[in-house]
């Protein structure tokens, strides 16, 4: 019996304790719902509520209080009517003032709060703002106290996000600005490889022809000279009068001045020994000598200041640029006359190449020509400028300007 009725007990404890644990769950949700409605509450009650609502329930519960005892009072025997007048007049007028008190202390109350609040209304609207992306925003400063500090730290925030503002959109300007920099270099460059592929496709082509003039050039005046040569000698091992002999010995020898002569010529073409010898403004001089004789255009030379020796490789475009420009003349101009001038002054070097001729339309021309093409490359290749000046029926002229580093000086 005794162990029947302990095994009841401890089965109605068992069943007790889930019961216990599901009240103190469903406690807890409704504290917990409660909770969340309280914070949900404007500030602005939750300040009346904090501070005017336990004196309206301390003054209501004096007030109730009072009543009831005057209340007894005038029930019991003891009081007299005029005592019972008095109390009931003191107990209206108590509660009179209770409810004006009450009236003008949530008035007061609701007041202040909206002073307190209104603050936090003006830095919820300016977050709001910032949020939206517009950093123009600033909160004014109602006071010295708390808020006040929280509102001066919020625009010294809001400064400091501008100041970083302005600091990503010009570094994103220069990014862009750099972006395009390199796009353009990039096309330059793009443009640049693709001149020189045509400027070697060309050179290419160029040095092939001269090789064939030269070629030529040898096969039919230099070869033909020395076949003749060989033929006239031949011919003298077997003569036996002297004076045939004489006569054609004559004329071995005016062959063999004129073979030398043409292979003379060759090689300053070439390469001007004079440009080596006696630097560039003796070699261009003769050059143009005799390029005058040849084309039959009348050609000034002028040197304006005194230019000494160069170096070689700025000697050497000079001279080239020269000759391919007069050449240029010669062929294309139908000029009658040309002006070469050259000019050093202080660190560059000025030439200029000038001719009355048919001129040039630079528009439909855009100087793709392979001997325009190859003086721009030397000079632009050299560090120099380049520029030309010409139109259809007013001559052509073309303006260098070339620098002269130390070395030359």
């Amino acid at each position: 019996m005794i162990l029947v009725g302990f095994d009841a007990q401890a089965k109605r404890a068992d069943q007790s304790v889930p019961t216990m644990s599901i009240r103190h769950l469903h406690l807890k949700e409704i504290l917990a719902a409660l909770w969340r409605r309280i914070l949900a509450v404007p500030v602005a009650l939750k300040v009346i509520g904090l501070v005017v609502l336990p004196l309206l329930v301390v003054s209501t519960a004096g007030l109730l209080i009072l009543r009831q005892r005057v209340s007894g009072i005038l029930d019991s025997a003891d009081a007299h009517g005029a005592e019972a007048i008095v109390l009931t007049e003191l107990a209206n007028e108590t509660t009179a003032v209770f409810v004006i008190s009450a009236v003008i202390g949530l008035s007061v109350a609701l007041l202040l709060t909206t002073v307190f609040v209104r603050p936090l209304r003006s830095l919820v609207h300016a977050m709001r703002r910032v949020r939206g992306g517009d950093l123009a925003v600033s909160v004014p400063v109602w006071g010295d106290d708390e808020i006040g500090e929280v509102q001066r730290e919020f625009n010294v925030m809001l400064n400091s996000l501008r100041e970083s503002r302005a600091q990503l959109l010009t570094q994103q300007q220069e990014l862009t600005q750099l972006n395009q920099e390199n796009l353009q270099l990039l096309s330059d460059v793009r443009v640049k490889s693709e001149r020189l592929q045509q400027l070697l496709h060309r050179a290419i082509l160029a040095q092939e022809a001269e090789r064939q003039r030269l070629a030529r050039e040898l096969h039919d005046e230099t070869g033909q000279a020395l076949t003749s040569l060989t033929l006239q000698l031949k011919a003298l091992q077997e003569e036996t009068e002297l004076d045939v002999i004489y006569d054609r010995l004559n004329g071995l020898r005016y062959l063999t001045s004129r073979t030398v002569e043409e292979v003379r010529r060759l090689s300053i073409d070439l390469r001007p020994a004079t440009l080596d010898d006696l630097g560039l403004v003796p070699a261009i001089r003769a050059y143009l000598d005799g390029w005058t004789q040849h084309s039959g255009i009348e050609l000034q030379f002028i040197v304006q200041n005194p230019v000494g020796r160069l170096p070689s490789d700025l000697e050497i475009i000079l001279y080239r640029v020269v000759q391919e420009g007069v050449t240029n003349i010669a062929r294309h101009s139908h000029a009658r006359t040309a002006r070469i001038m050259l000019d050093h002054i202080g660190r560059s070097v000025l030439l200029t190449i000038a001719d009355d001729g048919d001129g040039i339309d630079l528009v439909a021309h855009r100087g793709d020509g392979l001997g325009l093409a190859g003086m721009r490359e030397r000079v632009e290749m050299a560090g120099g400028h380049w520029q030309i000046i010409s139109a259809p029926a007013a001559g052509t002229r073309i303006l260098i300007d070339l620098p002269v580093t130390d070395e030359a000086q």
